[in-house]
C-alpha cells in the first residue's frame, strides 16, 4: 500500500515537468529506434553502391564510412547530454520520501523502468551500429589492400607492355635499316655486274680486232 496526499501547485508543476521529460525520452527512444534508423540506413545503401564499383570509388566509400561513424558518435554524445540531467533528476526524486512527491512510488518506479529499458535499447542500437561500421571498415580495408595489389600488377603489366612496344619499335627500325642496306647492296651488285659485263665485252671486242 502506498501513501498519497494532495499536491500543491508547485508539486503539480514539478510533476508535469517530470512527465514531459519522460515523454521526451520516449519520443527520443522511438525516433532513434524508428525514423532515425531509417535515416542511418541510407548511407549503407550508398556504401553498397560504392562497393559495387569499388575499383573506381573506394576512397569515396572510406569518406562515407568515416562521416557516418562520426555522425553516430555525435548523436550518442548529444543523447547522453540530453538524458543525463533528466535521469539524475528522476534518481533524486526516487530517493526522496514518497509523501513529498504526492504520487505513488510504484508509479514512478514503473515509469523509471520503462525509461531505463528505452535507454538500454538506444545504447544497444548505437553499439550495434558501431560494430557494423567497424566490421565494414575492416572489409573495406581488405578490399583496399587487394586493390593496391591489383594496381601494382597492372602497373607491372603496363611496364612490361611498354618494354615490349619499345623492343618492337627497335626491331622495326632494325628491319628498316636492314632493308635499306640490302637495297644499297643490290644497287652495288648491279653496278659491279655492269662493270664486269662491260669489261668482258671490251675484251671480246679487242680480240676481234686482232
Amino acid at each position: 500500500m502506498t501513501n498519497e496526499i494532495a499536491l500543491s501547485e508547485n508539486q503539480i508543476e514539478n510533476l508535469e515537468m517530470l512527465l514531459t521529460q519522460i515523454r521526451n525520452v520516449k519520443t527520443i527512444g522511438k525516433n532513434l529506434l524508428g525514423t532515425n534508423f531509417f535515416e542511418l540506413s541510407k548511407p549503407f545503401s550508398e556504401i553498397s553502391l560504392n562497393i559495387t564499383n569499388i575499383d573506381n570509388s573506394h576512397q569515396s566509400v572510406n569518406e562515407n564510412l568515416t562521416d557516418l561513424q562520426k555522425s553516430v558518435k555525435r548523436d550518442g554524445i548529444v543523447m547522453k547530454k540530453t538524458l543525463r540531467p533528466w535521469w539524475q533528476n528522476l534518481s533524486g526524486l526516487l530517493k526522496e520520501p514518497n509523501n513529498q512527491l504526492g504520487v505513488s512510488l510504484d508509479q514512478i518506479e514503473t515509469v523509471s523502468k520503462q525509461s531505463k529499458d528505452i535507454l538500454e535499447q538506444v545504447y544497444n542500437f548505437k553499439t550495434k551500429i558501431e560494430q557494423i561500421l567497424n566490421d565494414l571498415l575492416k572489409e573495406i580495408a581488405e578490399i583496399n589492400k587487394k586493390l593496391v595489389l591489383q594496381k601494382q600488377k597492372s602497373q607491372q603489366l603496363e611496364n612490361n607492355w611498354s618494354q615490349y612496344r619499345e623492343k618492337v619499335q627497335q626491331l622495326i627500325q632494325l628491319q628498316k635499316e636492314t632493308d635499306r642496306n640490302q637495297q644499297i647492296i643490290n644497287s652495288r651488285n648491279v653496278e659491279i655486274q655492269e662493270k664486269v659485263y662491260n669489261s668482258i665485252f671490251d675484251q671480246l671486242i679487242e680480240q676481234d680486232e686482232y
